[in-house]
């Protein structure tokens, strides 16, 4: 279909001009620092890993028996604070789009962190 190829290359143009993938890979960098930091903090994360921008949340009850938590629950609370997530496996996923910028990043990673700090503080008390 010559649509969809045309389609197509304009879309590696872009990605090559803009240098998106190098991009990509900077700021996946840069969250994954910062989510590495939370974990510190919060027992609630197990584990933190990725690529560029496509990054894995374990999140467990006890880190020691590696229980998971109810990741439903938790990408509800994302998405009603207005971030979309989606559940993969034990963990939760981020996949903000190629071009997001280091600030809305930053939102993004500021509404992460007080839901985990309140999943944090609830299975704390149990």
């Amino acid at each position: 279909n010559p649509v969809s190829c045309t389609t197509a290359l304009a879309f590696l143009d872009i990605l090559l001009e803009e240098e998106l993938m190098e991009k990509a890979k900077e700021l996946g960098e840069y969250t994954i620092n910062r989510l590495k930091e939370m974990q510190e903090k919060y027992e609630v994360i197990g584990d933190v890993r990725g690529k560029g921008l496509a990054i894995c949340i374990e999140l467990v009850k006890n880190r020691k028996t590696k229980e998971p938590i109810d990741s439903k629950d938790f990408i509800a609370r994302m998405f009603r604070k207005g971030v979309l997530m989606v559940s993969g496996g034990v963990g939760v996923r981020v996949f903000p789009p190629l071009i997001i910028s280091k600030d809305l990043m930053d939102t993004g990673i500021e509404i992460l962190e007080s839901t985990i700090k309140e999943v944090n503080k609830e299975y704390s008390k149990t």
